[in-house]
Order: structure tokens, then sequence, then C-alpha cells
């Protein structure tokens, strides 16, 4: 059906990537691209489980998306219909007479939801809609403009880290970016191989409901509230930056950061909000958590900060090793659009299928940690205010299919965050089965959302 396609696509939009492979690279969990990204799907996903980011690798404008997986409008709300069950036999008679249309008519009159529901995927009203937190932007200024050359841009898989590379004017300049479980921040690192080569303007936003400011010397601030489906206040959110140089100046005006002519720079991303209810951090003061998060983070090294990261992270996607033989590795080396058209005719490069089952799994770790969410129907990657789908839960099979690599991959405890959301429909769950159904028990219909949602939709369809 329609719905499950489009939930479908909502994850495919990452497992098919435009891949490139490198001579030397492990082509079974190496992902690398030859350009920079040019919209969200062909950017590269991190998370670790709560905070998520989508790196464009732009030499000269770096975007970078941030996600934390409790930024969702809307807010609780009582969305069963009162006396539903009363036409339910009726329901039941049409359809085993095979009136079918008669069936859906009274269904849609009498039994879906109260209120607007998802407002057909939209999110709209107190449903409420799986959100961006926002962007950080990377302006940087090149003393000489001259083209780019050797560009590369990759997701090392056994690593969770992306790298981009190239050169410019006799220059290399490299980045390199990780979402650290251990330490609760996004960490980004940019250096060169000559001296005073760093030089940027950041800041922070997103399409709506945000405020930035200066945070001290070296960081920004983006505090806002999204709305609760009731025109007013819901989720408090907060992002902060902040900068760690060796070499050169920094400066803050205003909402925009300014680093020049540093030698190397680490980039420090929180975020947070205020949810309250069945998963999360389940703070009250996102502003001041994020604060305790980089303030902590900023006392270690870099080197320390990635390698605690790397085997937070080692420590699932370690579990479980796949290789097939190449009988072709000339294939292999090629890139991935190359290797998916020749893949079509020629079986020689089945590290491809290896490729794409090692990412499915460390999409699965990136997106799901316990006591976090479960993977939604993005995982936790979303440039729009208004999600696909809402980027919510789709019961009928979406959700299960994102744990689909739970068990047979050796990665049980992943699954707690989706038991968690189970667990917490069983009394708004309880309530729509006895309006329903008059039915002991509970249920939850196709879709849910963190607010408890167990009603109907807003349509049969």
């Amino acid at each position: 059906m329609a719905t499950t396609k489009a939930c479908v696509a909502a994850l495919q939009i990452l497992w098919w990537l435009p891949l490139c492979a490198q001579p030397g690279s492990p082509p079974e969990t190496t992902i690398w691209f030859d350009a920079a990204a040019t919209n969200f799907t062909e950017s590269t996903p991190l998370g670790n489980g709560r905070l998520g980011a989508m790196m464009f690798g732009g030499p000269d404008e770096e975007r970078i998306i941030l996600n934390e997986s409790s930024v969702w409008s809307g807010s609780p709300q009582d969305a069963d219909r009162p006396d539903a069950y009363k036409v339910l036999p009726e329901i039941q008679k049409l359809l085993l007479e095979g009136r079918n249309p008669e069936a859906e008519a009274l269904v849609n009159s009498n039994f879906i939801c109260k209120g607007l529901g998802s407002s057909g995927g939209t999110g709209n009203g107190q449903y409420g809609c799986y959100q961006v937190l926002g962007n950080l932007h990377l302006t940087f200024s090149s003393k000489i403009p001259e083209p780019v050359e050797n560009y590369r841009r990759e997701l090392n898989l056994s690593e969770a880290i992306a790298h981009v590379e190239f050169e410019r004017a006799g220059v290399k300049f490299t980045r390199e970016m990780f979402a650290s479980a251990p330490d609760q921040v996004i960490v980004l690192r940019l250096s060169a191989d000559h001296s005073k080569e760093i030089s940027f303007e950041a800041r922070l936003d997103r399409p709506e409901r945000f405020e930035t400011a200066g945070d001290g010397k070296n960081g920004l601030l983006m505090i806002g509230q999204l709305d609760n489906g009731l025109r007013g206040g819901g989720v408090r959110y907060a992002a902060r930056v902040r900068v760690l140089n060796r070499g050169g100046e920094v400066s803050v005006n205003e909402n925009r950061l300014r680093v020049t002519e540093a030698d190397e720079v680490i980039l420090l991303i929180a975020g947070g909000t205020d949810y309250q209810g069945f998963a999360g951090r389940q703070t009250k003061d996102p502003a001041a958590a994020t604060r305790i998060d980089l303030n902590r983070a900023a006392k270690k090294p870099y080197q320390a900060l990635r390698k605690a990261h790397v085997a937070n992270y080692r420590k699932y996607f370690q579990r479980v090793s796949f290789y097939l033989e190449p009988r072709n590795a000339a294939a292999a080396s090629k890139p991935t659009p190359q290797r998916i058209r020749m893949a079509e005719g020629d079986p020689g490069d089945p590290g491809l299928a290896a490729l794409y089952f090692n990412l499915g799994r460390y999409l699965l770790i990136c997106s799901s940690r316990p006591g976090g969410f479960p993977a939604n129907l993005q995982g936790i990657w979303a440039e729009e205010i208004h999600t696909p789908w809402t980027g919510d839960w789709h019961l009928d099979m979406n959700v299960q299919m994102n744990y689909w690599p739970a068990e047979v991959c050796n990665l049980s405890e992943l699954t707690q965050p989706l038991f968690a959301l189970v667990d917490s429909l069983q009394a708004p769950g309880a309530r729509t089965a006895h309006t329903y159904y008059q039915a002991r028990g509970w249920v939850a219909h196709v879709i849910t959302n963190p607010w408890g949602f167990t009603s109907p939709g807003e349509a049969a369809s």
C-alpha cells in the first residue's frame, strides 16, 4: 500500500547512497564519495542513538544537519472517539457481506480517531511530527581560490567516522567527524597540513522557531520551543556549538562565530530537549544540559574522545563479520553508482551486498540505543519541520523492519527502546481497546508517536 511504500522509501533514502570504493579500503565496510553531497539523501549519516548528523562535505560551504531523537512537536491527547464500539458489529457485517465501500464509509464517519490524527502524515495538530534540530553552516575562507583536487568523502562503517579530505593550492585539508555515545556530543575536527589555513564563519539555524546568540567567547547557542498542536508552546530544545582552536583567533558577533587563521579546530556540538515521556534524558533544562555536555567533553583531548567513541561503537559492530569474496576484484574498486550498474548484469561484485548488509546494521546502531527512542521511519535523521509521514513509528510493518538486523546480528539490547515504546502504549491502548472494541487488554493501531497515540488513524485508508 502507499503508506508502506513511502515508509520503506524513507529508510532506503539512506541505504542506497551513491557510494564509491577506493583501493586499500575494505569494500564491505567503507563508503566514500568523490564529490560533496548536493542534497540530504547524498549526505553522510552519523548517530549515537540520541544525536544524529548528516554531513555534506562541501569544500567552501559545509552544511551539517543536526538531529536529536526527542525533537517532536505535538502533545498528549485523547483521540479516542466515544462510543465507537457501537458501530463495530455493523462494520463487521458489511465486510462479511462484501460491501466494502459501505463499511469504509461507516468507519470514516464513526470509527476513526477524534480530531486531526496525523493530518495525512503532515503532523499538524497534537499528533505532532519528528523535526530537525537544526543546521550548522560553516563558510570557509580560502586565501587562494584555486580549484579543489583529489576530493574524498568517506564513511568508515567499522569506526562510525566520517572523513573528508581535498587539496587546494598545494594545501591538504582534512575533516573528521563522529557522534559520540560515551560523551554525548558530536565532534568535528578541521585541520590542514600547513599552518594558519583554517578560517571560517559558523552559524546555527533551523526552518522556524529559533533564536541563535553567541555563547561566551567561542560558541553559539540556539534555543526554541516547538508547537504543541494547541497554538501553544511544546517541547523546548537547545543546540550548542563550541570551538576549541589551536592557533588563530576566535570571535563571536551576535549570532555568528568566526575563526581566523587557525592551525586546527575542534568543534563540539551538543543538543537536547525537555521532553518528558517514555524515553530520552528527561531533563527540564536542555540549555543547562547541553552546557554540561560541552564542558565535560572540552576537558578531554580529541584523541581521547575519538578512542572512547570507537570502542563504544565497535562493541556492537564487531559482533558480526560478513565478507563475500569478489570474483571480479576490479569491480569493487569502482565508484558505487558504477558498481550498482555493473551488478545488474554481472554478479562479480558480491561485496556490494556485504556493504549493504553492514550499512543496515550501522544505521540501527546509530538510531537505537538503550534508554533512548526507537529508530523511527528515517532512523534518526531528518532535515524538515514536516518530516515525511511525520517521522513516526508505523506499527503495521515498518518499525519491525527497522529491527530485522537486531537479533540475527547479535544486537539484542538495541531492541530495548522498541520494547519501551510498546510498554508506553499499554495504558492509553487499554482505553482505546475499551472505547472501540469493548475489549479487555490493550491495542494500538497503525501509527503512534511519543505522546501515546493508540487510536485509529484519520481515515480508513
